[in-house]
């Protein structure tokens, strides 16, 4: 808890950030997508941290990931305006130009 509560802090003093995602399996067919963040402060601090693991049962969708994205940007006041970069695994699904993670971040960054 104090660790969630210190990267809390320090993400609220972020210019920018950008989100690294990087779903697997594990032997329990539950898929544990990991969130990290790496943020710059206004004097060029740069912070790495473990975000979020949001463990989910059964298939995941693209749908599925970006739900468990927005919960942890909600979780750490992460607003969606200073998101500067988001990288993926490279699955097609997370890439997609129209219905990919990234997609779906820039259509809910604009309404």
């Amino acid at each position: 808890m104090i660790l969630k509560k210190t990267l809390k802090t320090r993400a609220q003093h972020f210019e920018f950030f950008a989100l690294a995602l990087d779903e697997t399996t594990d032997i329990t067919n539950t898929a544990q997508p990991a969130i990290f963040i790496r943020g710059v402060t206004s004097d060029f601090k740069i912070q790495e941290d473990l975000l979020s693991v949001e463990p989910k049962h059964g298939t995941t969708h693209v749908e599925d990931l970006f739900e468990k994205l927005l919960l942890a940007m909600r979780k750490f006041n992460l607003p969606v305006e200073k998101l500067g970069v988001l990288k993926t695994d490279g699955a097609p699904a997370m890439v997609g130009s129209r219905k990919g993670l990234s997609a779906l971040v820039k259509k809910n960054d604009q309404s």
